[in-house]
């Protein structure tokens, strides 16, 4: 399978687009000084291959462009660097996001509408993770804390971004080459490079930095390994120990669309968690002891129609507890304690009226994208609606009639409803606010 090179700063092609080593070597090959190689090396990289002078950095492993002065940063770093594995890894080097911080994100408007809901698509999948921090597209480069520029450039460099944090920001700019990224290619793999490269510009290294072989198929290259690396390489415990196939962070792809895996999203988690947040139920108001329950033990992949099962329980154990995470735009995304990044979906197509038995689908998402957004309101009484974002005025309703002790899979009907009825309200504990 051809495979395309991911660049920590620069992404280069391998054999997709037949580039050939020696006519990435043409392009950069101004000779780098003896004290430069002297303090790659002490910053902890490998400078065997892929070494060059490149703009105004140094291009070190063929991905990853540096200055001057960011090395000298990362030889002070290297004294805390550990031996590594094929893992997930991160750089010693974060983003301040104590408790939670906004990342603004500028995508150049010289970019066409594919690539333009690439990065819309990019940055929904790391909110979905309710994660510390918060992707936010702006409209301007001086508003962003994160610019991304389109360049053309005919060469095998597909994008360039401006290495790890410092100072507690996240690297800046991110540049994508238009010569491969452009209204005529459409490439799929366009969201997961822009994700990529924000990953780095987070602190990310990539998830098989120690063997590049995992991803980029390139058995006999004696110089797989990128070196221990200036900028930390700390593993992040929860992750596997073994390679972690298709993770947004392999250095190599086969220009294929790559949400975020299971792994991936334990990292994710691990290195920007969400503040804390109680832990809550949603009882019925109307029939007694019934609780909200949700079964994602099958969910553990994205996919259009939702999957899982959201149904009604009598009393509240594990499936019964929920996260409720606020969004930006004044909603809340409501994940399972039990399956984490499983979420609350509501599909109200073609219901357009108050029907006796509701309608409409109540189910389970990997992840929190546009249906599973929601507007809370507390009513005088003290109980709760929970209105769908995405389907105006439908609302989620719970049926617990037959719901009147303990059964294994549940029971009763959790699906939605056109207005707010006595079924479509909820006593929220601890109370939301």
């Amino acid at each position: 399978m051809k495979k395309i090179v991911y660049a920590i700063l620069v992404l280069l092609c391998t054999v997709v687009f037949s580039c050939h080593e020696d006519e990435v070597q043409d392009q950069k090959s101004d000779a780098v000084p003896e004290d430069i190689i002297s303090k790659i090396q002490r910053a902890g990289f490998d400078t065997s291959e892929g070494l060059s002078k490149y703009r105004d950095g140094y291009l070190i492993e063929y991905d990853i462009l540096l200055t001057e002065e960011q090395i000298d940063e990362l030889i002070e770093e290297n004294e805390n660097s550990k031996n590594a594995r094929t893992q997930h890894y991160r750089t010693t080097n974060l983003v301040t996001a104590s408790p939670a911080r906004t990342i603004h994100v500028y995508m150049d408007a010289a970019f066409d509408s594919y690539m333009q809901n690439s990065f819309i698509t990019a940055l929904a999948n790391y909110n979905s993770l309710n994660l510390s921090l918060t992707f936010l597209s702006v409209s301007s480069a001086a508003a962003a804390d994160i610019s991304i520029y389109a360049f053309y450039e005919v060469s095998s460099t597909l994008g360039i971004s401006a290495g790890f944090p410092t100072a507690g920001n996240p690297a800046n700019p991110i540049y994508l080459n238009t010569y491969y990224y452009n209204s005529s290619t459409s490439r799929p793999d366009a969201p997961t490079v822009i994700a990529h490269e924000i990953g780095h510009a987070i602190g990310f290294r990539h998830t098989d930095y120690m063997n590049r072989t995992f991803s980029c198929n390139r058995p006999n290259d004696p110089n797989n390994n990128e070196g221990s690396a200036g900028v930390g390489a700390v593993h992040i415990p929860g992750t596997p120990t073994t390679p972690s196939a298709e993770s947004w962070m392999l250095a190599c792809s086969s220009n294929t669309y790559r949400p975020f895996t299971t792994s991936d999203v334990t990292a994710l988690r691990a290195v920007y968690p969400h503040a804390s947040v109680p832990v809550r139920t949603i009882r019925s108001a109307v029939f007694s002891n019934v609780y909200m329950r949700m079964d994602g033990s099958n969910v553990t992949a994205a996919v259009g129609q939702g999957s899982g099962l959201v149904n009604c329980a009598y009393g509240a154990n594990l499936y019964e507890r929920f996260n409720f995470y606020p969004q930006v735009d004044g909603t809340y995304a409501i994940e399972s304690v039990q399956f984490p990044n499983v979420f609350l979906r509501m599909d109200g197509t073609g219901l357009t009226a108050p029907s006796d038995i509701g309608g409409g689908t109540a189910n389970c998402q990997y992840g929190s994208f546009a249906q599973e957004r929601f507007y809370i309101v507390k009513l005088s009484d003290g109980t709760y609606t929970i209105n769908s974002k995405t389907y105006p005025n439908i609302y989620l309703r719970m049926d617990g009639s037959t719901v009147t002790g303990p059964l294994d899979n549940g029971g009763g009907v959790v699906n939605c409803q056109y207005n707010a009825f006595a079924q479509e309200r909820f006593y929220i504990s601890p109370d939301l606010f």
